[in-house]
C-alpha cells in the first residue's frame, strides 16, 4: 500500500471512529483531506499542553499547534486500533475528574 492509499484509508478510519467528542472537542478540519487534524479543546476547560502532555503519558503522541489548536497526525506506521487506542485514551484524558 502506497501513502496515498494509507492517507485514504486513514480518513475513512477517522470518520468511523468520529463521532461526538469528549467535553466538547471540536474537529477543525471535518472534511480531512489529509494525513493530519486539528482539535479545538477550548471548550473543554483544559489547556492544549496539558491535555498533550496527559496523551503521551498514554502512549499517545500529539501537538500544540497554532491557535491553542492539538495536532495529529497519522503515517504508514498507525493502524486502525492505533487510530481507535488514541480516541479512547483521548476519551479518558478529557473525561471529568471523580470526585
Amino acid at each position: 500500500m502506497n501513502f496515498a492509499d494509507r492517507v485514504i484509508q486513514f480518513n475513512k478510519e477517522l470518520t468511523y471512529t468520529g463521532g461526538p467528542l469528549p467535553n466538547g472537542i471540536r474537529i477543525m478540519n471535518p472534511a480531512v483531506e489529509s494525513n493530519i487534524v486539528f482539535f479545538d479543546p477550548g471548550a473543554s476547560g483544559r489547556k492544549p499542553k496539558e491535555i498533550v502532555a496527559a496523551l503521551a503519558q498514554k502512549g499517545v503522541r500529539m501537538g500544540t499547534s497554532y491557535g491553542g489548536m492539538i495536532r495529529a497526525v497519522t503515517h504508514l506506521d498507525v493502524s486502525a486500533d492505533d487510530v481507535e487506542a488514541a480516541a479512547v485514551a483521548f476519551a479518558r484524558v478529557l473525561a471529568p475528574a471523580r470526585t
